[in-house]
């Protein structure tokens, strides 16, 4: 069945996805190399997708091996931060119209191939920058998009366990990592410091 009418773009289904956000009033999701987004998101109307809407990320060579495929989605400010397990890529402008036309997304850009993530429930998003657990630790991919080692204080906790949910926690200045070895981190982003405590809290 086709959904054209007046030139707009027909709607097909995507592929299986490992992570979807809603950047530029649009869903975007991640498959493989390829971002895909939706025409422009209308209220009480189901999501458009169309396969002639993506966007590939071309696997680099770096000194650990190629960074492989897309593997968490995040926004900051006005980009779409696209994650690899050894780098980081930005996007940014506005998409086109339902029809396909007139889109000013930039190619995805290059932040770092030194460092990224694969665990998508690390990434955590504050007023300093987005952090993220890797395979070095806890990191941050700051507003001005520079990246640096984060989480130095509570490294003994990360070496061996991995993040399995992060939250901003509203009415607070605290984001909180849930580790699989029962320990919660806090990150005090007004005073700058990090605690610990042990069981899941309510958040």
């Amino acid at each position: 069945m086709l959904f054209r009418s007046g030139g707009v773009l027909d709607n097909t289904t995507t592929p299986f996805c490992s992570d979807v956000v809603v950047f530029d009033g649009r869903l975007w999701l991640i498959s493989e190399n390829k971002a895909y987004y939706s025409k422009p998101l209308v209220e009480s109307t189901p999501v458009e997708m169309s396969d002639l809407q993506t966007l590939y990320v071309q696997p680099l060579q770096n000194y650990q091996g190629t960074t492989g495929s897309l593997t968490a989605l995040s926004v900051m400010d006005d980009k779409l931060i696209l994650f690899k397990k050894n780098a980081i890529y930005y996007v940014n402008g506005n998409g086109p119209d339902a029809t396909g036309a007139n889109s000013q997304y930039s190619e995805p850009i290059l932040i770092t191939a030194t460092v990224g993530t694969d665990n998508l429930f690390s990434i955590s998003y504050n007023p300093l920058g987005i952090i993220f657990q890797t395979d070095k630790g806890i990191w941050i991919l700051g507003r001005d998009l520079s990246t640096s080692y984060f989480g130095a204080p509570v490294e003994s906790f990360t070496q061996s366990a991995i993040v399995t949910s992060a939250n901003l926690i509203p009415g607070t200045n605290q984001s909180r990592f849930c580790l699989s070895s029962g320990i919660t981190l806090m990150y005090d982003y007004f005073y700058g410091q990090w605690g610990s405590f042990k069981g899941i809290p309510n958040l």
